[in-house]
């Protein structure tokens, strides 16, 4: 089987659609597949699929436009749409596509009422790191370490700043860490190991629950906040632009003086596998 993936590559977005396409291009290799994965580029795109049919295209952007899929459509047998936390889209891309995948625990109304294609949610169908539960630690071992991560949006100037704080109001046990780099080979090993995540909305705070850490988020637009609002494990601070550095760490050390035990993870981390069985299907 054939199946092109393209994920998010604009400068300034987030590491988690890359991360995560990448992942189901694992899995998916594992089991026979015929993979090509790289960055969405509509012209790219679209001289990929004119020269080699494909069976699946897994679309894995902040904003679908519903123009570029309809022109994609003819070309494969299978359209999947992948939707972002804080995105979203409208009734016509539920037309359009076959599967609608959403990267969010909280719940969207076009699950219930899409009328052309299917449409799933929540923690089943998240596609955080699939080794998450080997690295669960029992809910009595808290650590002692916060990890503060600020992807797409943040200022290094915000993220510096809110790190600054947690070390004032916590101590020397602050860890700031980002890239692509972590990402890959070591986020949910070392949230496995921390008391506290302190992070942007987004994949960071799902991969978090997913291991069992406690989570103080802040968003970037009242799209990510309803997300964060929505899922009672997060600890929400606010927006970026209405809650300072200062305010945010606050929120955390309080956060990190209360926690007494780890939560049950609402995550269980197989989510690769049940798209990567639905694509192959």
């Amino acid at each position: 089987m054939r199946i092109t993936i393209r994920y998010e590559g604009a400068p300034g977005k987030g590491h988690g659609h890359r991360i995560r396409m990448e992942r189901l291009a694992k899995v998916l290799r594992q089991r026979g597949a015929d993979v090509n994965i790289g960055p969405a580029n509509f012209v790219e795109i679209l001289d990929t699929l004119k020269r080699h049919s494909q069976d699946v295209l897994v679309m894995d952007v902040s904003f679908n436009d519903n123009k570029e899929l309809e022109v994609f459509r003819p070309f494969v047998k299978k359209l999947v749409v992948m939707v972002g936390v804080g995105y979203s889209i409208n009734t016509e891309t539920t037309w359009i596509a076959d599967a609608v995948i959403y990267q969010s625990l909280a719940s969207h109304g076009f699950v219930d009422r899409a009328p052309g294609s299917a449409c799933m949610h929540g923690g089943n169908w998240l596609l955080v790191d699939p080794l998450s539960h080997q690295m669960k630690l029992p809910a009595d071992q808290l650590g002692m370490i916060v990890m503060s991560y600020f992807g797409a949006g943040f200022s290094d100037d915000y993220s510096d700043a809110v790190e600054a704080e947690l070390v004032r109001l916590i101590g020397p046990n602050v860890q700031q860490t980002g890239g692509a780099a972590t990402w890959m080979t070591d986020w949910s090993r070392r949230v496995a190991q921390a008391r506290l995540v302190v992070t942007s909305m987004g994949m960071a705070a799902y991969e978090a629950l997913a291991v069992g850490t406690h989570v103080v988020a802040v968003s970037v637009d009242e799209e990510h906040a309803g997300d964060a609002g929505a899922v009672p494990l997060i600890k929400h601070a606010g927006l970026w632009n209405e809650v300072g550095p200062e305010q945010v760490a606050v929120l955390a050390a309080e956060t990190y003086d209360s926690i007494s035990r780890r939560p049950r993870a609402p995550i269980d981390a197989m989510g690769v596998y049940r798209l990567a069985r639905l694509l192959l299907e």
